[in-house]
């Protein structure tokens, strides 16, 4: 399988995406909330 040359548009777009991503990730990470329900079992099932 022959290989892709790297563009400059290629990489800018690979760059786009992984931005997208880390972005999207971070942004879950800080803004996470857990559930009452999954605190609750959490504090049920440790003793």
């Amino acid at each position: 399988m022959p290989t892709e040359k790297l563009t400059s548009k290629r990489i800018i777009q690979l760059i786009t995406v992984l931005c997208i991503f880390l972005s999207a990730f971070l942004y879950r990470t800080c803004h996470y909330t857990p559930s009452v329900q999954h605190v609750e079992a959490t504090k049920n099932t440790v003793k």
